[in-house]
């Protein structure tokens, strides 16, 4: 089984190749990768099953009702996983701010309703004997956006009694803080821990901080994480990555690569444009014609503060077949475009009230509210 590492929330495109994975050159979405719920063993192959149902029928009554009871059991307990993992998610409207989080992005004056007494009870928990119980406070509070966590995730990410300090890595790179991303450099240039070292060049991606423009071109170079820092380097925009990205375009080592060094380069040279906002739109746009989502297109729009782009926007989040994900980026992205991206946000609610889209409008309205037992996590 492949398994992906996800972004909480915020959906930048990333293409990754580990040399972990049992899947050789496969390319990975891990933006909009499915949270997949380990199955282990209860996983079997098309000719297990085929087997095993076959040895079923040749068995007596009794045995066979014995079987049914066992498939039961386990479609049970994987129905319990399904249903505890949905109850421990975020709300919409936390997750909408956990995105303008992750983007960089201020969120002072939103009204995010979480528990003050359940965020000092998770950052409590990073501090845990229990190396498991450290990664999932640091996931609780980097998929609800609690910035000021940082420096405790950074502190046990560090610790050695942290077992798997690569997941905490990626929930220092969900807050959006380039405040971490030294540490992050120098996590992903160590060689003691590999999986630490994957993780933080996953992280650095996912801040897009310039200042780690030098630093993934290292990597690169080094040929760690390829397909992730040459992605990383097209989401930061930043020019002074061009010759390294037109090399690796005309020298690739594998056809994918090319592929991922030319749409940095086509990202970067958008980005130098006098006015790349056009271009942006337009690639939101394409949506409409049964294209996915360019999340990179929406954060770079919210990012800038261009309110020409409220109503592709708007009428991306509109579409009944918008995915639940990309809901979440578009409400976050006209939450962020001020008062227009709010008025689009009500003109959804009143003209789909019990859409998808209309609920998911109206969290992200809700954040703007102030509300009794919300908690402002800018201002804490």
């Amino acid at each position: 089984m492949v398994s992906c590492i996800c972004a909480g929330g915020d959906s930048f495109t990333a293409l990754l190749k580990s040399s972990a994975s049992p899947v050789r050159g496969a390319v990975y979405d891990f933006e909009d990768c499915i949270k997949a719920i380990p199955l282990g063993s209860l996983v079997m192959s098309r000719q297990e099953s085929r087997l095993r149902a076959i040895q079923s029928i040749e068995q007596p009554g009794a045995l066979r009702g014995l079987c049914g009871l066992i498939a039961a059991f386990t479609l049970l307990m994987i129905l319990g996983q399904v249903i505890a993992t949905r109850r421990a998610a975020p709300a919409t409207s936390v997750r909408i701010a956990a995105t303008l989080v992750s983007w960089g992005l201020p969120i002072d004056g939103l009204s995010v309703p979480v528990s003050t007494n359940e965020i000092d009870r998770h950052v409590a928990r990073l501090k845990s004997p229990d190396g498991e119980e450290r990664v999932r406070a640091a996931n609780w509070l980097a998929s609800r956006g609690v910035r000021e966590a940082g420096p405790h995730i950074a502190a046990a990410m560090a610790d050695a009694g942290t077992l798997r300090p690569c997941q905490l890595a990626h929930s220092l790179g969900r807050l959006g803080d380039d405040q971490w991303t030294g540490l992050l450099v120098a996590a992903a240039k160590q060689t003691r821990n590999l999986d630490l070292g994957a993780c933080a060049t996953i992280a650095l991606c996912e801040i897009a901080s310039p200042s780690s423009v030098d630093a993934l071109i290292d990597l690169c170079r080094a040929g760690e994480m390829r397909w992730t820092t040459l992605e990383a380097l097209g989401r930061i925009g930043d020019s002074s990555a061009l010759g390294f990205l037109q090399s690796v375009a005309a020298s690739p080592r594998d056809e994918a690569e090319r592929k991922i060094a030319l749409l940095a380069i086509e990202r970067i040279e958008l980005m130098q444009r006098v006015d790349p906002v056009p271009d942006l739109v337009a690639r939101v746009r394409k949506v409409h014609a049964g294209a996915r989502l360019d999340s990179w297109a929406v954060r770079a729009i919210a990012k800038r503060n261009d309110v020409r782009g409220v109503p592709a926007l708007r009428k991306a989040l509109s579409r009944p077949q918008v995915a639940s994900d990309d809901r979440i980026l578009l409400a976050a992205g006209l939450l962020a475009l001020g008062e227009d991206g709010l008025t689009a946000l009500r003109e959804i609610v009143d003209a789909q009230p019990q859409s998808r889209a209309g609920r998911t409008a109206l969290a992200a309205l809700s954040l703007v509210e102030t509300t009794k037992d919300a908690h402002t996590i800018a201002s804490r």
